[in-house]
């Protein structure tokens, strides 16, 4: 889309099998990896897990009243036993990634939004979670930890325009990956329910961290990905294979930690002030869906049957009272990862 009309909105299902079609407006909805406890005997190591699963229809709303005997899982091809399924009712400690790439600040429109995008999620669901910032373009270049408190990353993402000023456009590059250690380490002891917040155009073009090394650091810890991507030009003047690689990865990153992902599309992030604030506040009322995401879930107890040596895929699922897979649901959960930091249920 182009000129006036606002930027198109995409919703994609990334599920089980962590690849899936695309369809209008974007939403991807998984589940976090975590903790192992004292063994059993004859427990095989770390086959005790607890993750938080969410359960949706097709308009995207969360399914209440599902019990243990609701889901079925199978890893390896053998059955994963579901020992407990509650409603999680935990409050969540968030990192709000921001990126301050050329490609960004670039466009004023596009940076604007982000500052826009991060306000609004600190003043939708802060009553019953804590955040912490991290502003980051080659490297870190900001930050605000979780002992600040509340006030300090709402000032901070306020008012971002002096991040304009501190280095050139041109030698801004992206370092999406360190960035996400970075998120990573600001929880210092993981816990379940901890979540990665990154508002970026996609893409990495400097980091030192590969995107695996990225990945087992998410599935180490049991902190969840979400993401909000800015396709700053929209597709028409077509991608960049490095802007679509970026992408891409950014989504399995996602998929495969357990978290969410919106996008938005702006074919025109230099529109006249009234309706450039309008696509913005477009993108920013779609956020709200990732919100739900964030704190809707179902905490489950399962004990796989076997130690998990490698991240792998598995399947979950809800069925109906006759064992029968549920179609018209969506179930999202994350990949099984090797035991990693003892991540603290709540």
């Amino acid at each position: 889309m182009s000129g006036a009309r606002r930027p198109a909105r995409w919703r994609e299902n990334l599920s089980t099998a962590h690849s899936a079609p695309i369809y209008v407006f974007f939403l991807t909805f998984l589940a976090a990896p975590l903790f192992c406890r004292a063994l059993n005997a004859g427990e095989q190591p770390c086959s005790h897990r607890t993750i938080l699963v969410s359960v949706t229809d097709d308009k995207d709303r969360f399914i209440e009243g599902l019990t243990a005997a609701s889901f079925v899982g199978k890893y390896r091809g053998k059955p994963v036993r579901v020992l407990g399924a509650s409603r999680d009712a935990s409050s969540h400690r968030i990192v709000i990634l921001l990126d301050a790439s050329g490609s960004v600040i670039g466009s004023k429109g596009a940076w604007e939004a982000e500052g826009l995008l991060a306000a609004d999620i600190v003043r939708s669901i802060a009553s019953y979670n804590t955040f912490a910032l991290i502003v980051f373009a080659s490297e870190v270049e900001d930050k605000v930890d979780f002992g600040q408190g509340l006030a300090a990353v709402a000032n901070k993402v306020g008012d971002l325009s002096p991040e304009l000023d501190k280095i050139a456009k041109d030698q801004r590059k992206t370092a999406l990956y360190d960035a996400i250690l970075a998120g990573v380490a600001e929880f210092g002891q993981p816990r379940l329910g901890d979540i990665i917040y990154v508002i970026t155009d996609g893409g990495d073009n400097k980091s030192r961290t590969t995107r695996s090394e990225a990945e087992r650091a998410l599935l180490a810890s049991g902190v969840r990905l979400f993401a909000f991507l800015m396709v700053v030009g929209g597709f028409e003047r077509g991608r960049t294979p490095e802007e679509e690689e970026g992408s891409q990865s950014l989504r399995q990153l996602v998929v495969r930690s357990g978290g969410a992902m919106g996008t938005v599309i702006g074919s025109n992030f230099e529109l006249p002030r009234s309706l450039l604030r309008q696509n913005i506040e477009d993108a920013v009322r779609d956020a709200h869906s990732l919100y739900s995401v964030m704190q809707e879930s179902y905490r489950i107890e399962l004990q796989l049957p076997e130690s998990v040596d490698k991240p792998r895929d598995w399947k979950f699922e809800v069925v109906d009272s006759g064992g029968k897979k549920d179609r018209h649901l969506q179930v999202m959960y994350p990949r099984l990862g090797p035991c990693g930091t003892q991540t603290k249920a709540n």
